[in-house]
């Protein structure tokens, strides 16, 4: 088990989403402290006696019973929306981090996650769409194991001159049309088009 070194995995991205969690539950809080405000001073103010008195206290009383809800509720949404952003921002930083590992070269195992964390499925199929490049990739080039196929030709091409713009998807779509292209003449590809 590693440690985790940063707090946030995607620190924009969580801090949006708690943004907005905290947003919704300050508009929840002032909803409730003007309706309950509202209907409290009409019912007060149809007192016969002493509800035009009570009635100018309310306000002052529901604003403390505000900010008190606010001191308590909005640290509490806070913190477990961190909590809860960590079960989808955490699984997103991995599978960025092993794509760019695949995309540099380098050996990698399956892609793991967190148990709980969110985005399970993602995770099996990344890795059914690696075992699958890795098998192709051992038939054509004739490796003994899939684990000892280089799949970083496999799934990116270079980038051509001066197209620093093209996306990974672009250059896996490349890479394998330049492939498909090899076999069936036996000549290279041609990247002039």
């Amino acid at each position: 088990m590693t440690l985790r070194i940063r707090k946030l995995s995607r620190p924009g991205l969580q801090l949006r989403l708690v943004g907005a969690f905290l947003g919704m539950a300050s508009l929840g809080l002032l909803l409730q402290f003007l309706l309950l405000g509202g209907r409290l001073t009409s019912i007060l103010a149809k007192l016969p006696r002493y509800g035009g008195d009570i009635a100018q206290d309310v306000p002052s009383m529901l604003l403390s019973v505000l900010l008190v809800s606010a001191i308590v509720v909005l640290p509490l949404i806070f913190a477990l929306g961190v909590v809860m952003t960590h079960k989808i921002a955490g699984p997103v930083y991995r599978f960025e981090e092993y794509l760019g590992q695949i995309a540099r070269g380098e050996k990698v195992g399956p892609c793991r996650i967190r148990k709980g964390d969110e985005l399970q499925e993602l995770c099996n199929r990344l890795n059914s769409a690696i075992a699958r490049l890795r098998s192709e990739a051992q038939q054509r080039e004739g490796f003994s194991s899939p684990n000892d196929v280089d799949l970083a030709g496999t799934v990116s091409a270079p980038l051509p001159s001066g197209d620093a713009s093209m996306d990974a998807k672009d250059a896996a779509r490349s890479s394998l049309v330049d492939q498909s292209a090899s076999k069936g003449d036996g000549s290279p590809a041609d990247h002039s088009a």
